[in-house]
């Protein structure tokens, strides 16, 4: 176990971890959970070194280790911190004192540290217990443990039992002295995947017992020093593996730049290996001879480590948030803590029962870890501090499904929530809203209920601290653009309890029917039961539900029907055949028909403006940016009949008409052409030619396409021919296409005419 590299690098760490704010406590208080930490740490301390037992993992103690020497400085700045001292029995002086290594936070960090630094050399940091092995005259005298550093346990009658320590060296020197790390000996060990696997803890526990025990011969040993070695590591490293430390050599690498290193430290934090680890080691030579080594002073060496799978922090202070369905959740505050790419701050653990279950308060320390998604969670608590104050969270029975749908101050938090949860894309969609928004214009009291935005000016919306004017203008466009909303979309803003299955699956379109919606018709749907079915009854029935659902009436949502709307045609048999027969065209029963529909949308009333510039008509969309064009080249004649049109294809171009009696007049002047519709339906027919030019219908394959609206931003230009036959067997003339557009908008009128009269749209 590695705790006793605090001792030597209490400085260093204390930068590294980066300080905590004091506690705001009486000195009274302070004294009190100061010495009461304190007696925590000497227990553990005995049981580690009397029994072999760790009752806590070291990542905890050394936390809780920091958190004591924090508050030491804060309160007694005067005194030493606490130190964990050997049994003064169980010291043995190291021949040379173990330095620690400099821990290194980041690239950045690496980088500055090998300026100016040659012969540099990498090695994973192996995770285990750090020794020293001391051989006089090729025999091994003694093995000890780090300890402070400068003492250590001996623990020579290991050493016996363990086949990775060689009893004795080949060599003509006096005195060899190694320094190194013991570990659990593991086979295909991937530290990304498994984490440390308490691996330390059991090796450390192996070697404190008394007993022989049989972890001993799975320990290993990785040599990372030889203080009075060669200078150069290439000689060091093979004198090591004829001595029988080979594992050196094999996991030693040359680096000369960070990036190496970061390569290196990447590979092996993924890789296979015999051991776990905690990171990377960089070397460089010694600038001091072996017995001028002091702990703390190993300017020669620093450690990269990985982002521990789990950090620690103290809470701030506990808060509670108030969901938008009414749950009560409850928030801890945190001193800010990394963990990998992530600052944590607060966490959420769930419902007041867990909290309660948990306790946990300001002042105490806790253990997260990010689980999938890189979301914190709370693991467990190390640490409560002796002096509790619990805070009163709010009466659950003051929150539910239909509280809060008007601003009160005792219903801000939920109604902030029922605000933030519109502009998700699940339900309204509404860009450039987030929390902080909705959170200003309900400072500045703009809402008074959960849809009073909806008739909101940009200059009430600018009004509101922190947005500008510009930023209101698109505020107030996003507002619009949710009265295109389907009826289904304002049902999940109310916070109806619909399945998603269910909700898709709803037909009503208006709000006359889903009022009139009975239990039985609510469990028609699908995931919806008989008591699911009585809430949404009771729920619709609710004052405050109603309230809402009048305004919103009042304010035409959801929009009326489109003016121009594509119909859904029905996969039949005899809706084909009708077809056939109006179209003149004799087709082939062979196999089934390949029918793909389009979806019901179209061009709403107030989408269609009247176009300001020399009689044209346009379609004034919202942004100019959203008024892009798609062009599709098609047949250059449209027969008046689609079943035996013929063109010069040649190949598998695409024609596509328009069914049932719709067609362009045969008109060849430079006036926009007068189109005409009939009330039902059309149908949009996508045909492939065959190699002969022929043009016919094969098979009933029918590929209805899809006519775009401007709110999915897109219009459609074509060029079609300037001619239209009449015939059936005319040919194309692929020399005389022109292009025809959609009138543009007044913004874009100049360079962009129609000649003589604009194209009008008339019912039939």
């Amino acid at each position: 176990m590695k705790r006793w590299l605090w001792l030597g690098l209490c400085l260093l760490n204390a930068e590294s971890r980066g300080k905590a704010l004091c506690p705001v406590w009486s000195p009274v208080r302070a004294q009190q959970e100061i010495t009461r930490l304190q007696e925590q740490l000497r227990h553990w301390d005995n049981v580690y070194y009397q029994q072999g037992a760790s009752p806590v993992s070291d990542d905890d103690y050394d936390s809780l280790l920091s958190r004591l020497q924090q508050w030491q400085r804060c309160f007694v700045p005067g005194e030493p911190v606490h130190e964990t001292a050997l049994p003064a029995s169980r010291g043995a002086p190291h021949p040379v004192a173990h330095t620690g290594v400099r821990k290194l936070r980041d690239r950045l960090a690496v980088a500055y540290w090998m300026q100016h630094k040659s012969a540099l050399w990498v090695q994973p940091k192996v995770d285990g217990v750090a020794v020293t092995l001391l051989y006089r005259h090729g025999r091994l005298t003694s093995l000890i443990s780090r300890g402070d550093g400068v003492r250590g346990e001996e623990w020579r009658d290991k050493a016996a039992h363990i086949p990775a320590i060689p009893q004795r060296i080949e060599t003509s020197l006096a005195e060899v002295v190694l320094q190194g790390e013991l570990f659990l000996q593991m086979t295909g060990h991937q530290q990304a995947r498994d984490g440390g696997a308490n691996a330390r803890a059991q090796v450390a526990g192996a070697m404190m017992r008394r007993e022989i025990g049989p972890l001993l011969k799975r320990t290993g040993l990785f040599i990372w020093a030889w203080p009075d070695g060669p200078p150069e590591m290439t000689e060091k490293l093979t004198q090591l593996s004829r001595w029988g430390f080979d594992l050196a050599r094999q996991w030693s690498q040359p680096v000369s730049d960070e990036e190496q290193v970061a390569a290196w430290r990447e590979r092996w934090f993924r890789a296979a290996l015999p051991f776990a680890t905690d990171g990377v080691v960089i070397h460089a030579a010694p600038s001091a001879a072996g017995r001028d080594w002091q702990p703390g002073q190993g300017s020669w060496s620093a450690a990269w480590k990985y982002q521990p799978a789990e950090v620690s922090s103290e809470v701030r202070a506990v808060t509670f948030s108030v969901g938008r369905t009414g749950k009560v959740a409850v928030v801890l505050n945190l001193q800010p803590v990394q963990a990998e790419d992530k600052t944590i701050r607060r966490i959420s653990i769930g419902s007041v029962a867990r909290w309660r279950a948990l306790d946990v308060i300001a002042g105490d320390q806790v253990t997260l870890t990010l689980a999938g998604l890189g979301i914190p969670r709370l693991e467990r608590v190390i640490w409560r501090v002796a002096e509790r104050h619990y805070p009163e969270p709010p009466a659950s029975d003051d929150f539910h499904a239909t509280s809060c749908l008007h601003i009160t101050p005792a219903c801000r938090a939920q109604f902030l929530s029922r605000l933030s949860g519109l502009s998700q894309k699940t339900v309204l969609d509404i860009a450039g809203m987030q929390r902080s928004s909705w959170q200003r214009l309900v400072q500045h009291g703009a809402l008074t209920h959960l849809f009073s935005w909806l008739t909101l000016t940009p200059e009430q919306i600018a009004a509101a601290e922190g947005i500008s004017p510009a930023r209101a203008q698109r505020i107030w466009l996003s507002f619009r653009l949710t009265r295109q909303q389907p009826l289904r979309r304002w049902i999940a803003a109310l916070g109806l309890p619909l399945p998603r299955q269910a909700l898709a699956s709803l037909p009503d379109t208006q709000w006359e029917a889903l009022l009139a919606r009975t239990g039985a018709d609510w469990q028609q749907l699908p995931g919806v039961g008989d008591v699911l079915a009585q809430r949404l009854v009771t729920m619709l029935q609710t004052p405050q539900l109603r309230e809402l659902i009048a305004f919103l009436q009042q304010q035409g949502i959801p929009a009326a029907p489109s003016v121009f709307r594509m119909g859904i045609v029905e996969d039949r048999q005899a809706e084909t055949e009708t077809q056939g027969e109006q179209a003149g065209s004799k087709t082939e029963q062979q196999g089934d028909n390949d029918h793909r529909f389009m979806r019901q949308r179209g061009f709403q009333q107030q989408d269609i403006d009247p176009a300001r510039c020399e009689g044209d008509t346009g379609i004034q969309l919202f942004l100019e940016h959203q008024r892009n064009a798609v062009a599709e080249h098609i047949a250059q004649h449209a027969a008046k009949y689609a079943g035996d049109d013929r063109s010069n294809c040649g190949d598998d171009r695409c024609v596509a008409g328009i069914q049932r009696d719709l067609r362009t007049n045969n008109r060849e002047h430079h006036q926009a052409q007068r189109i005409k519709y009939q009330k039902h339906f059309a149908q949009v027919i996508h045909q492939r030619c065959n190699k002969s030019g022929d043009h016919r219908c094969r098979r009933n394959n029918h590929d209805v396409l899809r006519m775009l609206y401007p709110a999915e931003r897109v219009v459609t230009q074509q060029n079609i021919a300037h001619r239209a036959a009449s015939d059936c067997g005319d040919r194309s003339d692929d020399n005389n296409a022109k292009q025809i557009h959609f009138a543009p908008a007044c913004s874009q009128c100049a360079g962009h005419r129609f000649s003589g009269n604009a194209d009008k749209v008339e019912n039939s």
